[in-house]
């Protein structure tokens, strides 16, 4: 049963594909919702009906306080999903992609200047007790050997030690920063950022 529940609720690619086309299709609407409304606004402004009324087997929907805040919970509900499933599937590889280039850069970096620093580091065991060594090691066994570096999950259960809180800030930063910065990560952002203001602004959705 267990197994069963897991299956149906996994987080796959496909999951976070179709999130997309729901949240194209809803944006469509709204974007046609809002151009028909302004369009028999235009036609009506002397008018005292609400605007674009949809009659549905005798019950009147109104466009302004039925029909767009509907569309609009519903963006933003598919919006958030988005997000959650971007975090879960697209950010782990994302980071340590970012990691690797990162340790990779350092590495030369330090060569250039003579290698004498870097030789240091690597002779560094990776049973060291971190909480004995000095902050400035920690970090540039960090941008070195990376955050997934053995010496940094001595136990094997996946739970980072960098041995002090500065390290431990430096590695979330840098990672928050990753995350933050990357162009699919900012427009997820920007788009849940507009659903929002939609809510109580509805010209935001045709932004």
């Amino acid at each position: 049963m267990n197994n069963l529940y897991a299956m149906k609720f996994k987080i796959t690619e496909n999951k976070l594909a179709n999130l997309n086309y729901i949240s194209l299709i809803l944006a469509i609407l709204l974007n046609a919702v809002m151009a028909a409304y302004f369009i028999r606004k235009v036609e009506h402004q002397d008018s005292l009906i609400d605007m674009l009324d949809l009659d549905l087997f005798g019950i009147q929907i109104s466009t302004e306080h039925v029909l767009l805040p509907l569309l609009g919970w519903l963006q933003l509900l598919v919006s958030l999903m988005m997000i959650f499933y971007w975090l879960f599937i697209r950010a782990p590889l994302l980071i340590k992609i970012h990691w690797r280039e990162k340790n990779i850069n350092k590495r030369f970096e330090l060569q250039e200047q003579g290698g004498t620093m870097l030789n240091q580091i690597d002779s560094i065991e990776d049973t060291t007790d971190l909480s004995i060594l000095p902050i400035e090691t920690t970090r540039l066994l960090l941008m070195i050997r990376g955050p997934y570096a053995k010496i940094f999950d001595q136990k094997g259960n996946g739970k980072f030690n960098f041995g002090n809180f500065f390290t431990k800030v430096r590695y979330y930063w840098i990672t928050f920063r990753i995350i933050f910065f990357n162009f699919k990560f900012s427009y997820l952002l920007i788009y849940l950022s507009t659903t929002i203001i939609g809510l109580w602004k509805p010209l935001t959705y045709c932004l």
